[in-house]
């Protein structure tokens, strides 16, 4: 793409993009200060030659550049997300942030000589949700309006939602459908369904259409973060459809893949903001961490998981009060858990008891150890049934990835292709076949709730991230919760945070108010954005009149000052009952004031 000539031209840059993106990759070693790591430089090269024969490299430079400019422009992104993170190329380019070495993770499972013959690697970013929407207009800005579109979505019908539409057009009692409905929780088996069935042959007029009906397109959509971008004009390669007044790209995001088509997922993370604006609230330079072995932010996190990344739901809380994690793998091995499949399997409860000493962890083969002595023997990530495929059954990468694949996308039929493959493969590499088949079975019960490791270890990252800045900055992280949060139960549970430590939490100040929750020292002062009713727009009127003409010195003041068009009764209201007047000297008179406002 004609945009790498800029990005070459800003280095002393070779013409040829294998060398540009080999020299790139070494600079960015460097600055880590990795270069001269022997398993760095070993795993880079193997990546390269991997990117190079797939011919690649357009595509890594592309997606680098991208977040380079991104981050110059002040948008806040996380660590990295996905199976980018086990990537040495990827962390060496800043696609991703987080060190690769030691953490189990797999190349293979991004990208591999074979698996990436009918699509491109996948790399997804996540944003602070309030600078998704700039991330995406600057991408448009760096490629033009006519190299770039966003992705069609397309919701097509299910029997289910066919028998709701269909009887509403033909006026059938809702009540009715909505107790036939209940009973659909798989909609490729209605048939089977005898209350359904006996319904459907009441009313012919639903029936003799759900069939022809099925998987046809019901409403169109724009995706809200996945961004093509094309090296020649989109009319070149796909048609454009308006949705809700905006064009976007006729293709949805798989059939863009299939076309091998540069796609850019561009996610939204609200912690992202608290962190963003937390740093931006120290007043010391401080940049996040990337070792994640302080024994202060476990015990943040063990005390109390508010504010952190997958783990303050009421799921998260029971693994963290279960697992009482003292070290980055445990905490990873605790946002694998809480998932519906492990925690419904009971492999929290086990794990907690191989941890605890209450059960003794053991393995059929002593090779084992090394790949999951880790996890207390158990597969708990698709990246340990990859391992245990390739070191004891002796799979290829390409095997022990479709394997993965079979597993995540829990596709039976193609899981139970490799069992004669593992079975025989383990027998050959010294492994009792009654072993083997044990082995398989552990793998069988591990495809029901395995989970991607590299998820677990950027989502883990970012809970660690946001427990450092709970930890040395409590104040500054406590206000910019307040600041991304509008669930009054969450907005509480701070408020009660906050008054746990050592701050002075203080009511709203018609005269020292922002619209935002401020600090001051160690106070903590309200802002008028956490007082309901009061809008932005009132907020910044109040603090401007304050700012032209200086304090308000009585409730009269104010009202004469702030006119009934800008500040209404029921704002005044709220304002008097927050306690934003408590400080101004008031007259009887004003009492009385205040009391028939009320």
């Amino acid at each position: 793409m004609s945009i790498l000539k800029t990005y070459q031209q800003t280095f002393d840059a070779p013409s040829d993009n294998k060398q540009f993106l080999l020299q790139m990759c070494k600079k960015g070693l460097e600055i880590k200060g990795v270069a001269d790591d022997e398993w760095y430089q070993q795993q880079l090269q193997h990546e390269c030659e991997v990117i190079f024969d797939l011919g690649l490299e357009d595509f890594f430079l592309n997606t680098a550049y991208i977040l380079a400019y991104l981050d110059d422009k002040g948008i806040y992104r996380s660590v990295g997300r996905g199976s980018a993170c086990g990537s040495v190329v990827c962390y060496a380019l800043n696609i991703t942030k987080v060190p690769v070495k030691g953490m189990g993770l797999s190349f293979s499972r991004f990208l591999n000589k074979t698996r990436m013959l009918n699509a491109l690697p996948d790399i997804d970013t996540d944003f602070a949700s309030s600078q998704r929407g700039d991330a995406l207009k600057y991408i448009r800005h760096i490629y033009g309006e006519d190299h770039t579109g966003q992705m069609i979505t397309k919701l097509n019908y299910t029997p289910k939602m066919l028998i709701k539409d269909l009887s509403s057009r033909q006026g059938i009692d809702f009540q009715e459908v909505n107790q036939v409905t209940r009973q659909l929780d798989n909609d490729e088996n209605y048939k089977d369904n005898q209350r359904v069935m006996n319904f459907l042959n009441k009313y012919p007029k639903v029936r003799d259409y759900i069939d022809p009906l099925t998987g046809l397109t019901k409403s169109l959509g724009k995706h809200a973060g996945g961004m093509i971008i094309l090296d020649d004009v989109l009319d070149t390669y796909c048609s454009t459809v308006s949705v809700k007044g905006v064009d976007v790209i006729s293709n949805t995001g798989k059939e863009c893949e299939s076309l091998n088509m540069l796609k850019n997922d561009c996610l939204a993370v609200d912690v992202l903001d608290v962190q963003r604006d937390c740093l931006a609230l120290i007043k010391d330079n401080v940049h996040l961490p990337y070792n994640f072995d302080d024994p202060k932010v476990y015990e943040t996190i063990n005390i109390n998981p508010l504010g952190l990344f997958q783990l303050e739901g009421a799921t998260g809380r029971l693994g963290i009060d279960m697992v009482h994690p003292d070290n980055f793998n445990e905490l990873m091995d605790v946002i694998a858990l809480i998932r519906p499949g492990a925690r419904n399997s009971g492999y929290l409860d086990l794990y907690c008891d191989y941890k605890f000493g209450r059960k003794t962890v053991s393995y059929l083969d002593d090779r084992l150890k090394d790949i999951l002595g880790e996890t207390f023997g158990l597969m708990i990530y698709q990246e340990n049934i990859m391992q245990v495929a390739n070191q004891l059954a002796g799979m290829s990468d390409l095997d022990t990835d479709n394997l993965r694949r079979a597993v995540s996308k829990k596709n039976k039929d193609a899981f139970e292709i490799y069992k004669p493959k593992f079975i025989n493969g383990c027998m050959q590499n010294d492994v009792e076949e009654d072993v083997a088949e044990k082995l398989w079975s552990d793998i069988e019960n591990a495809s029901e709730y395995s989970f991607n490791k590299a998820h677990c270890y950027s989502y883990s990252a970012v809970a660690y991230q946001s427990a450092w800045l709970k930890t040395y900055y409590p104040l500054e992280f406590a206000v910019a919760m307040l600041q991304n949060t509008k669930s009054d139960e969450k907005i509480i549970d701070v408020l009660y945070m906050i008054k746990e430590s050592n701050a002075d939490l203080l009511s709203p100040d018609i005269n020292r108010s922002e619209a935002n929750t401020t600090i001051n020292g160690n106070e903590i002062i309200i802002g008028f954005n956490l007082i309901d009713k009061v809008s932005d727009k009132v907020s910044k009127y109040i603090i401007n009149e304050r700012n032209k003409n200086g304090d308000f010195k009585s409730f009269d003041d104010f009202c004469a000052r702030i006119g009934a068009r800008q500040c209404n009764k029921r704002v005044k209201e709220n304002l008097i009952n927050a306690g934003a007047f408590d400080n101004l000297p008031i007259l009887h008179k004003e009492k009385e004031h205040q009391s028939r406002l009320i």
